[in-house]
């Protein structure tokens, strides 16, 4: 919406006006109130890293599967971030480590975990 904005701007002001009107009020326009929501959306990898900890300390998620989940964890997120094939492959890895444990839990087998993790493991 605001790319479409901005380009409405250049057709009636022309494109240097346009553009120092943009950049002076850039930041305002694309952030504005939602500037705390966006700070705080940095948590997502302080909370993967956290999580990929504890499944494979618990002996939930082998090694590699925890790997997998932390890699997903530090994929950008949003609307307007614009998606490559490895931002595919790497969410196509948090399906594959998550779709074992959802089919225990479909089958009302709750997964226990195996105690002391090994460095390499599934």
């Amino acid at each position: 919406m605001r790319d479409l904005t901005f380009f409405q701007l250049t057709e009636v002001f022309g494109l240097e006006q346009a553009t120092n009107a943009v950049m002076k009020e850039y930041v305002d326009i694309s952030y504005g109130p939602w500037r705390v929501p966006v700070w705080a959306s940095a948590g997502q990898y302080a909370g993967s890293l956290l999580l990929a900890i504890a499944a494979w300390r618990s002996g939930l998620f082998g090694t590699v599967r925890a790997v997998m989940l932390l890699l997903a964890g530090g994929t950008w997120m949003g609307v307007l971030k614009g998606a490559s094939i490895p931002d595919v492959l790497v969410t196509g890895l948090l399906a594959v480590a998550l779709v074992p444990l959802g089919a225990q839990v479909l089958r009302d087998r709750l997964p226990v975990p195996a105690g002391r993790p090994k460095v390499l493991s599934w």
